[in-house]
């Protein structure tokens, strides 16, 4: 196989990885969910995303080969190099992904983008024209809630391994940003996003969040 093809399927393969974190990053975060958008970001990331991988990855390598690269000593000793480097950060990655966390530092809230916050301990009181048990634009609330779930280290696990219905879940919205949706199943277990979590050092004390539910509930 020609040294301009065995690179250009490398690049390509790295630069995809790298253009659908950042693609999918700005979705996450920025793009509200809804049907038409998913449908509109799939066809964006097929129509625009790969066929501009593609060109960055040929230019990248002509360029490259005009440099030196299609020397066989250099070439190899690119490759090689190139692999060590995608190999340790994949380990690096994989690592972090399965790593303990803490479970303020899961969810994501930023003060300044602050907006509101949603929140439901007893399901069965709100009503169907209602989103949630009660509502607040107060940044300390928010600040009180998760200054108590960081008490807590979570880590990811699979998705098959959690089950049950929620104990409280509450949303963050932002002004920019997407909200952050959290649902506590249990005293184990949390789902932040899509994310799957289980709490590793104790149980989350459900007696704080029942007055705590009580406290801002009576308030508003």
């Amino acid at each position: 196989m020609e040294k301009r093809t065995v690179l250009f399927w490398i690049f390509i393969m790295i630069l995809l990885v790298i253009n659908s974190s950042i693609y999918s990053f700005i979705f996450n975060y920025f793009i509200p969910w809804s049907s038409f958008s998913s449908i509109l970001t799939l066809l964006l990331y097929f129509i625009v995303i790969i066929p501009l991988t593609a060109i960055l990855s040929d230019k990248l390598t002509k360029y490259l080969l005009m440099k030196g690269l299609k020397h066989h000593n250099n070439f190899r000793t690119f490759i090689i190099t190139l692999l060590t480097i995608v190999l340790i950060y994949l380990c690096i990655h994989s690592i972090s992904y399965y790593s303990e966390k803490n479970l303020e530092d899961v969810i994501r809230y930023t003060a300044i983008d602050f907006d509101f916050l949603g929140f439901t301990e007893n399901h069965n009181q709100v009503s169907e024209n209602e989103a949630y048990e009660w509502i607040t634009n107060e940044g300390q609330t928010v600040e009180e809630l998760l200054n108590f779930l960081g008490r807590y280290d979570v880590k990811r696990v699979n998705t098959d391994e959690i089950l049950g219905r929620d104990s409280f879940s509450f949303t963050i919205y932002h002004d920019i940003t997407n909200p952050t949706i959290v649902r506590v199943l249990n005293e184990k277990e949390i789902i932040v996003g899509e994310d799957f979590y289980q709490v590793v050092n104790g149980e989350i004390d459900m007696n704080w969040i029942k007055e705590f539910n009580k406290k801002f509930k009576g308030e508003l």
